[in-house]
Order: C-alpha cells, then sequence, then structure tokens
C-alpha cells in the first residue's frame, strides 16, 4: 500500500513545493468548450490551500488575458483587478478580487468595491477580469 503523505505537489499559484496534505484541487468542466458532454474533459490547478492568496486565486486560473469593455461588466459580479505593472501576471502582490458596484455613464469606468474597503475604486476595464 503507497503512503499519500509523502507525496508533493507544485501549486500552480505560488510555484512552491508542497506536502499532499497542504494541496487542495480546483477542477473545472471544459466539455463545453469542445462540444463534448459534460465531464468530458476536466482541468485541474492544484494550491495550496492554508494560503489565503493562492486559494483565493486558484478558480481565476483558467481565464486568458483579453482586452475588456465596460459593457463586459454588470453590478454584482465578481472581478480581479491585474495592474498594469504586473504586465497581465495574475500572480502579482498587487492583484485584487472585488466585486463590481457600479459602471460609469461614459462607458470608460467600472467602479469595484475591495475586499476590506469602505468605498469604490474606479478602474479600467482593460484591467479587469470577469470571474
Amino acid at each position: 500500500m503507497m503512503n499519500h503523505t509523502t507525496w508533493t505537489w507544485a501549486c500552480h499559484i505560488c510555484g512552491k513545493t508542497r506536502p499532499d496534505e497542504a494541496i487542495s484541487v480546483f477542477k473545472r468542466d471544459e466539455s463545453a468548450r469542445i462540444n463534448q458532454p459534460p465531464g468530458t474533459m476536466t482541468r485541474n490547478i492544484r494550491y495550496c490551500n492554508d494560503d489565503p492568496r493562492c486559494t483565493r486565486l486558484a478558480p481565476f486560473q483558467f481565464l486568458e488575458a483579453n482586452t475588456h469593455k465596460q459593457s463586459d461588466f454588470k453590478p454584482g459580479q465578481s472581478v480581479m483587478y491585474v495592474p498594469m505593472h504586473a504586465f497581465g501576471d495574475i500572480r502579482h502582490k498587487d492583484v485584487e478580487i472585488g466585486v463590481v458596484s457600479s459602471l460609469s455613464e461614459h462607458g470608460d469606468t467600472v467602479f469595484v468595491l475591495f475586499h476590506g474597503k469602505r468605498t469604490s475604486q474606479g478602474c479600467n476595464p482593460d484591467s479587469l477580469i470577469p470571474a
């Protein structure tokens, strides 16, 4: 019988090698992307289950960088803010997750309420990734 406690895995978020009990797996069904029945194709992201940053960023690892418009966002939607100086690296220390609170009338700004803050911050839609 194999002893699974000696297995180690690399976290896809921070890159650290961790023991099996410190790693969780976020799974996503990708079957619809290839026009197949549910469960045909899944992708896994391994992340540190004792690190809040890794846990928070795991679901966003499946997203690809895109150019977004204000119309891609709706109030109440979860988003990831990736500042320009992060150059698209969603593992950057300044990446934040928040919730869209409102949209500007001019169509150029999305207001996001970030965790632990009382007021919304105006963001360029290009810096946001919808969840």
